[in-house]
């Protein structure tokens, strides 16, 4: 309320206290009939007041109200006559509330504050209340005068400012986070772009995910070659178990090509991939880009549930969006960096690693086992008369051969050991930390099973091979790379001069 309408408020109060107080003391022999007349001037101003006034007794009956209160409350004048003001009550204030208020006036302080209540046709309205108490004609507190003035259309006001700012407040703080979202997923594809493996990039892209959607579980997954499964290459979040691998068609997002959402467990829509013993619902994105489907990302967030806004997927929808185009396109030129990069060192044929990735390999193996005084095994392996092989049967039937003999190589080695193919007919064995009877032991097998080695083609059955291997280690045999080759190099003629279908050793190691 402004300054003047409080003035004005005090003023008309000030007319009813003192109208109020000549009627308790009218029976008093020294009063005069001008002094009556003028009270009776004063009545009629507050009877045609805009303002809202009510006289009760000490215990709250309603003994007198203007006509302004009716425009205000819907009650006429006469219909309060005997009631108390409990008959606007409108629920919306503490029984402290109202303690407060009967204490403050019933000590005979004067009291002032703004109150909600409710009209005849039980609508609210709000309103400025200032209540004065009367002293009778022997000082004592016998009456209260109510000043009573309708602020709803002032508090409607301010109510709608209030909503704007803070509407004006959410919005800046949700473009704050959409900035915030922006910069670290511009910093995930930046991070991305420098991943020297996809596993790293795998665990960089669960660690930004999970503090842009700390409240939601998450996998992405990653479709393969042949486009029959989608596998999980990073998960994160709270929640249960996630399917680790499915079939594309297991997901409405990936059969539709657009983002699909799952509100709740029991959605007759929910994806075949999505853990059944959860009850979120989720949210599935496809990862596309240049028209190619690469993988999924997968949102799992808690159903609607008193005191969460209802449809919390609405905006997760819309914000996982943006973060999956900017995904797509990372992944894409993640993979094509990786494409790029196996081309490279990789034989086209047999898929094992090429002469250049051998020589690298070999260097920095030897190396380390410098450094920690280790020993690195070498073997050079030779298929026995493919010449002869491949005339018979034809350069079909040789690439044929050279895979099965890669795939028989690969499978009989460890993990970190590295098995490539010098060109032809021709491959090498690296084995770090193996001795040359841990090596001659696998080479061995390698062997025996590449002699029982049976294929056709085109209908026609093909010779059996055998397989001859020089083998050199480190340190003993050679120092450096081009030593140690040499000396595998040259157990492997002596193994072809002895009869092939071997595994030699240079003499030093005998």
């Amino acid at each position: 309320m402004s300054e003047e309408e409080r003035d004005e408020l005090a003023q008309t109060e000030r007319m009813a206290l003192d109208s109020a107080t000549a009627q308790w003391n009218s029976n008093d022999a020294s009063g005069a009939a001008a002094g009556r007349e003028l009270e009776l001037l004063k009545l009629e101003a507050l009877e045609a007041s805009p303002i809202a006034f009510l006289i009760t007794t000490r215990d709250g009956t309603i003994v007198w109200a203007n006509p302004a209160i009716e425009a205000m409350t819907g009650y006429a004048p006469s219909e309060l006559a005997g009631q108390t003001p409990r008959l606007f009550k409108s629920g919306q204030h503490s029984e402290s509330f109202y303690r407060e208020l009967w204490e403050t006036i019933l000590a005979g302080r004067k009291w002032q504050g703004e109150m909600t209540n409710r009209r005849k046709d039980g609508s609210l309205y709000q309103e400025e209340l200032s209540i004065t108490p009367v002293r009778g004609p022997h000082g004592e507190f016998s009456h209260f005068i109510a000043a009573i003035k309708d602020v709803s259309a002032r508090w409607k006001a301010e109510e709608a400012l209030r909503q704007a700012h803070n509407e004006l407040n959410r919005a800046v703080a949700e473009a704050s986070d959409r900035q915030a979202e922006s910069e670290k997923l511009t910093e995930l594809v930046d991070m991305i772009q420098c991943c020297q493996s996809r596993e790293k990039a795998f665990q960089i892209v669960a660690e930004v995910l999970e503090s842009i959607f700390p409240a939601c579980a998450g996998a992405l997954y990653l479709i393969n070659t042949s486009h029959d499964e989608a596998e999980a290459m990073a998960h994160w979040g709270p929640g249960g178990e996630i399917n680790k691998i499915f079939r594309p068609d297991d997901c409405w997002a990936l059969r539709r090509g657009k983002v699909h959402v799952a509100a709740d467990a029991k959605s007759a829509t929910r994806c075949d991939h999505a853990p059944h013993a959860s009850d979120s619902g989720h949210i599935c994105i496809p990862l596309v880009a240049h028209g190619e489907t690469l993988g999924l990302l997968y949102f799992e967030f808690p159903a609607d549930s008193p005191g969460r806004p209802a449809q919390p997927w609405k905006r997760l929808a819309e914000r996982a969006a943006v973060v999956g185009e900017r995904l797509s396109l990372a992944l894409a030129n993640l993979q094509l960096r990786e494409e790029l990069r196996q081309q490279s060192v990789r034989d086209v044929l047999t898929g094992l690693f090429n002469r250049r990735y051998m020589e690298e390999t070999l260097d920095r193996e030897l190396s380390r086992a410098a450094r920690y005084n280790e020993s690195v095994a070498v073997a050079i392996c030779d298929l026995d008369r493919f010449k002869d092989f491949n005339d018979i049967f034809g350069h079909d039937a040789g690439d044929l051969l050279l895979r099965e003999v890669a795939g028989v190589m690969t499978a009989n080695v460890r993990q970190s050991d590295v098995v490539c193919r010098l060109g032809g007919e021709e491959f090498v064995v690296i084995l770090p930390g193996a001795n040359l009877d841990i090596a001659w032991t696998r080479l061995e097998t390698i062997r025996k099973q590449v002699q029982s080695i049976s294929l056709n083609h085109r209908n026609r059955t093909l010779d059996r091979v055998t397989i001859s291997s020089g083998l050199a280690a480190f340190p003993k045999d050679g120092a450096s790379s081009e030593d140690l080759l040499h000396a595998a190099d040259k157990a492997l003629y002596r193994a072809k001069r002895e009869g092939r279908n071997r595994v030699a050793m240079p003499f030093t190691s005998l």
